[in-house]
């Protein structure tokens, strides 16, 4: 077996990156009047991928409407959307809107004042991408792209209608590209001291390394594009002094060491600082870069200590992955090789117990709720669960439980008049939510929610004239019947009815709402008592227009009455000392009338049949 007794294990793994880059200027904004436009820029980017890339220096610590920062990008604030603006004293908002209007924001909350930021915002066709320093802080799914050709770059700012957000602070190193950056790209990007120039789809770059930082600089009118597309206007810029004009600036180039060592105490840095444990460290070197640029390097460091060997007793259920990663299912004493830290390696004697797994299946089916087996969980619906208690190896037994609630609900709807009576007897008057407790066919409670409607109840009273009997409730249908044999009596569906035979009758109401039946009523047209002294005769009966009314005898004070068979009087005479009375129906529609003859407390009704 491979000796890992080791005097000095030493390993270097280094990894140098650097990007040449000339030292420039950067562009400082008032936020006054300050800014650059650049037209038709969409034309490079339209129907395509798009990335903005730039360097700021942002200084506006309370951003608010309308003194809102634009940092760069393209916006109609319409159907064509792609820029960086700061709207609070951290918050970067970065907005792409396609050619249907429909916009998407990233919003980025940790913006540094008063130092260099670098941002790159890219869309690839499906997602948009924000990264801060070098880092992707936000993504957005999206779709569409920006079809028109003629919109305008605007550096420094940002317009919304008939405000301009403009910045306060430096720019440098604005970029437009026909093309979704990537995380790698971007990278490279952020550590560079400057722009390759030569890099595929940049279509435009503004390195603002013009004039002379902070002299005169009035003679100057556009920014330069270092891709020599089209250049930008300038508008507002003092271009002398300290502010509006270009100032001196210089991006650090960096590297990175990745050091890692086994069996030493330190390690000796660049700049000969004694690192003494693990970690990350960052050194500056002023001005060590290429043309005058700070050269920063980041230390990766791993100090680690070679192990001879080591023991570990191990119990496990099932099976058992080891630190290497090795998988063991059977019981036995394994030699395990580690890759250690810092790449120092290590022998691990593994002593592996593997205890068995079991597994059960239980069909419940309880009424309201069931707890599982180890009393961990307690479940009120059905489905299938599983639950684990520990066996006799010390290993879980998992048991997978089919469970059945047999407890139910529903619901219905249910509209009564005047009051509903609940299957326990309650009685309730009033609309509203009525829970009912039933029993279902597994012998379990069924909740049953009814959703009730109680609406008036109908008026079932009766109002009687003669033998003519009126429903007292408006506004419904009608249906009269005979109580005698419990049968509608047909065509009688108005609201009054005349009984032509002596009998009990009733009537069905219904208003849409509901619907319900009188009692019954008792009529006797053909069983009016005769209570003159003698037999009161009406001739001819049928009759075609004349009838004679025979009393018998002289009365004095004859109230005579004509009644239609719905009960309404269509006439009436008074007669005094008279025995025989003779009445002319000619103008009477063919039908069944009644006549009604009173004297004193004598009365007779006289049916008549009119042809």
């Amino acid at each position: 077996m491979k000796s890992y007794y080791k005097s000095l294990l030493l390993q270097f793994s280094i990894v140098f990156l650097s990007i040449t880059a000339n030292a420039q200027n950067a562009l400082s904004f008032d936020g006054v009047d300050d800014y650059i436009t650049v037209p038709n820029a969409s034309n490079l980017i339209a129907n395509q991928n798009i990335s903005i890339s730039l360097w700021v220096y942002p200084t506006n610590a309370a951003p608010n409407y309308p003194n809102l920062d634009g940092f760069a990008g393209i916006r109609n604030n319409s159907n064509a959307d792609f820029y960086l603006i700061q709207i609070g004293s951290s918050t970067v908002e970065a907005r792409f809107r396609n050619s249907s209007g429909t916009n998407y924001d990233i919003l980025f909350t940790s913006l540094t004042l008063n130092s260099w930021n670098h941002f790159v915002f890219t869309y690839n066709g499906s997602t948009l991408t924000l990264y801060h320093n070098g880092v992707s802080v936000g993504t957005q799914a999206a779709t569409g792209t920006i079809t028109s050709t003629t919109e305008t770059l605007h550096i420094g700012s940002v317009p919304f209608n008939n405000t301009n957000f403009l910045l306060n602070g430096q720019l440098d190193d604005v970029c437009l590209w026909s093309k979704s950056l990537s995380a790698n790209e971007v990278s490279i990007l952020y550590n560079a001291c400057a722009i390759d120039l030569t890099s595929s789809n940049l279509e435009l770059c503004y390195e603002f390394n013009q004039g002379t930082a902070g002299g005169n600089n009035t003679s100057i009118t556009s920014a330069l594009d270092s891709k020599g597309n089209i250049n930008g206007t300038f508008n507002g810029f003092a271009l002398s002094g300290s502010t509006s004009n270009y100032v001196a600036y210089g991006i650090n180039a960096s590297s990175t060491l990745n050091i890692s060592l086994c069996d030493v105490p330190s390690y000796t840095s660049p700049l000969g600082n004694t690192l003494t444990s693990s970690g990350t460290y960052q050194e500056t070197i002023v001005g060590g870069g290429y043309s005058g640029c700070d050269s920063v390097i980041t230390i990766n460091l791993a100090l680690g200590n070679t192990s001879n060997s080591t023991t570990i007793n191990q119990t496990a259920c099932g099976s058992y992955t080891s630190p290497s990663g090795n998988t063991y299912t059977t019981s036995g004493t394994y030699l395990d090789t580690l890759n250690g830290f810092a790449g120092c390696d290590s022998v691990v004697t593994l002593n592996l117990s593997i205890g068995q797994i079991t597994t059960a299946t239980l069909n419940i089916q309880t009424c309201d709720s069931y707890t599982s087996p180890s009393g961990q969980d307690t479940w009120i619906s059905s489905g299938t669960y599983t639950d684990y208690i520990t066996n006799a190896a010390g290993c879980d037994s998992i048991i997978t439980i089919n469970l059945t609630i047999q407890n139910s609900s529903g619901s219905t709807n249910i509209t009564a008049c005047g009051s509903y009576t609940s299957a326990d007897g309650t009685v309730w008057t009033t609309s509203g939510d009525v829970i009912e407790i039933l029993t279902n066919a597994a012998g379990c409670d069924s909740v049953l929610t009814v959703n009730l409607t109680i609406t008036p109840a109908l008026d079932t009273t009766l109002s009687v004239n003669l033998f003519t009997v009126t429903a007292n409730q408006m506004n419904a249908t009608y249906q009269w019947i005979d109580c005698g044999t419990g049968q509608p009596i047909p065509n009688e569906t108005n609201q009054s009815f005349t009984a032509t035979t002596d009998g009990t009758y009733a009537v069905i109401i219904d208003n849409g709402s509901c619907t319900d039946t009188s009692e019954c009523i008792l009529v006797e047209p053909l069983n009016t008592s005769n209570l003159f002294e003698t037999p009161i005769s009406a001739f001819p009966n049928p009759t075609s227009g004349i009838i004679q009314i025979d009393l018998g005898k002289n009365y004095d004070d004859i109230q005579l009455s004509i009644n239609n068979v719905i009960g309404k009087t269509i006439n009436s005479n008074i007669y005094n000392h008279q025995n025989k009375i003779q009445l002319d129906l000619s103008t009477y529609p063919k039908g069944v009338y009644f006549i009604r003859i009173q004297s004193e407390e004598k009365q007779a009704v006289l049916k008549v049949i009119m042809e």
